[in-house]
This record gives C-alpha cells, sequence and structure tokens, in this order.
C-alpha cells in the first residue's frame, strides 16, 4: 500500500468514524479517467493502443470520454507478429509529444 492509499484510508476511517474503510477503485476503468484528470488539461496529447489492436476502450478510443476530451493518439501492432510496434510508438511520441 503507498502512502497515498493510508492517507486517504486515515481521512475517510475519521472522517466517517470508521474501523475500516477501502479507497481502492473497483475497476481500473473507473482509475483511469481519475489519473488522466488529475495530470492532464483537456486538449493534452496522450499515446494509447488502438481498440482494434487490443486496446481499451479508456485508452483513448473516440467513443470514450478519454478519446473525447484528450487528442489521443493510437498505435497498433505489428502485422508480422502482432507485438507491439515499438518503432510505431517511437515516432508517434516524438511527433505528437504526449504528456
Amino acid at each position: 500500500m503507498d502512502v497515498a492509499e493510508e492517507l486517504a484510508i486515515s481521512r475517510l476511517k475519521k472522517l466517517y468514524n470508521a474501523e475500516y474503510a477501502n479507497v481502492q477503485p473497483h475497476s481500473g476503468s473507473k482509475l483511469i479517467p481519475a489519473v488522466f484528470f488529475a495530470y492532464l488539461k483537456p486538449g493534452d496529447t496522450i499515446l494509447g493502443m488502438s481498440l482494434a489492436d487490443g486496446g481499451h476502450l479508456t485508452h483513448g478510443a473516440s467513443v470514450n470520454l478519454s478519446g473525447k476530451v484528450f487528442n489521443a493518439i493510437q498505435y497498433g501492432l505489428r502485422a508480422e507478429d502482432e507485438t507491439i510496434d515499438y518503432d510505431q510508438v517511437e515516432k508517434l511520441a516524438l511527433e505528437h509529444k504526449p504528456k
């Protein structure tokens, strides 16, 4: 458990006069927007795997909030072996400068 989680737990326990508290999100899909909005501003560029190549909706897909609020650049997989195309990732990162 990290410092931020311990701090949140102690504050919740005090606030609700509770013996126990859990601040872990019930899914990563709920956590990702919290992280994005904590570190990014609307319009900032993010880089994520395309949905067609196995990426997740929350990683900048156009139908998701992340793809509507942020400038989402998508990378894919290499056709020959279906592994991440790191050459493409590097090229896109240098070109678009995601946060």
